[in-house]
Order: C-alpha cells, then sequence, then structure tokens
C-alpha cells in the first residue's frame, strides 16, 4: 500500500470521527434544551446539519473511492487485506456511515419538530 493511500483512509476515518463529535454536540444540545429553541438557533442548526450533511456526503464518495482502488489494488496484488491498513477498518467504517445517517435524520426530524412547537406557541 502507498503512503498516500493509507494517510486518505486515515483521513477518511478521522473526519467520520470528527462529524461523530459535532452530531454528538447537536443532540446533547437538543436533549438538555428544555425551552424552544429561538428562530435564529434553528436557522443556526438548520445550516449546521446541511454542513454536516454536505460532509458525509463527501466522505461516502470518498470512501467509495477508496474501497474500488483497493479492491482493484488487490486483485493485482493478491493477499492484501483491506482491514490492515492502519487505522482502517471498512465494516466498521461503513457502520459508522450508517449510523451517522440516522443520526442526522433524526436531528432534522427533532429540529422540525421543536420549530412546529414553537411556531405554535408564539401564535
Amino acid at each position: 500500500m502507498s503512503k498516500k493511500q493509507t494517510s486518505g483512509r486515515d483521513r477518511v476515518s478521522r473526519l467520520f470521527l470528527w462529524l461523530d463529535e459535532k452530531l454528538e454536540f447537536l443532540e446533547r444540545r437538543h436533549l438538555q434544551t428544555d425551552e424552544p429553541l429561538t428562530s435564529a438557533e434553528h436557522e443556526k442548526d438548520a445550516r449546521t446539519m446541511i454542513s454536516l450533511i454536505r460532509v458525509y456526503e463527501k466522505l461516502v464518495e470518498m470512501t467509495e473511492r477508496l474501497d474500488q482502488k483497493t479492491q482493484g489494488e488487490s486483485q493485482d496484488a493478491r493477499g492484501d487485506a483491506r482491514g490492515d491498513i492502519r487505522g482502517y477498518d471498512p465494516v466498521e467504517t461503513e457502520q459508522m456511515r450508517f449510523e451517522i445517517a440516522q443520526r442526522i435524520e433524526r436531528l432534522q426530524r427533532q429540529s422540525e419538530g421543536q420549530c412546529e412547537t414553537s411556531g405554535k406557541s408564539a401564535r
């Protein structure tokens, strides 16, 4: 494996972890808030979620490209296992992708529900 490929996989893994941390922050904030969020807070959360979704989509693309590249190389050099790349486990990465997608969807639903609730109470 080339150093460039290993560092690419390491970067993807680190970015998934960063994305996970950002989602945890939003989730904690939504759970700890007893009061309805203001319109400005909803707007900020919406922009943050859009950014996180874009990062997630890019990470999925990067992972797929790395996997395709690895499959081609492992066919050329039999015996290379994708899981042997330092810090990269394709099964774990796929599970993290799935969990992050679910968490983003759940946060969007919560945010939309809070927005509707705060809109009704303002009337």
